[in-house]
């Protein structure tokens, strides 16, 4: 059985990797991407239930994205990482639509904690 679909959006590799790896071996089916222009293709093409994306990319903010991916029928749920710890950050994050707001460096037992929280609750 496939485990819950997660597409994860992060242009640092290495914490690419560390995050996929983590979660792959937790049992889910990942999906990456670097950039927010890419998130469109994966989402129509794999469905995943659950979006983690850093706040910053080098092709835009996250949080502008945001609504028009909740608005999608059968959206995902979306976690949103950030190296800005301040409670407006997670304010705004929220308000857009994030699911979820974690801080970098984010503690790998923490996401997982989190991502199983949005995958068995009701959505934001």
């Amino acid at each position: 059985m496939v485990g819950p679909r997660v597409l994860l959006v992060e242009d640092e590799p290495a914490i690419r990797f560390a995050i996929h790896d983590f979660l792959a071996a937790s049992g889910y089916e990942i999906e990456e991407a670097a950039t927010l222009h890419s998130v469109d293709a994966h989402l129509s093409s794999a469905h995943p239930d659950v979006l983690i994306v850093d706040m910053r990319l080098p092709d835009g903010d996250a949080l502008e994205w945001i609504p028009r991916w909740k608005r999608m029928p059968d959206g995902p749920a979306v976690i949103v990482l950030s190296a800005r710890s301040t409670p407006d950050a997670s304010e705004e994050a929220l308000r857009m639509g994030a699911d979820r707001y974690l801080t970098k460096p984010v503690k790998l037992r923490e996401l997982l904690a989190v991502l199983e929280e949005v995958i068995r609750g009701p959505r934001a």
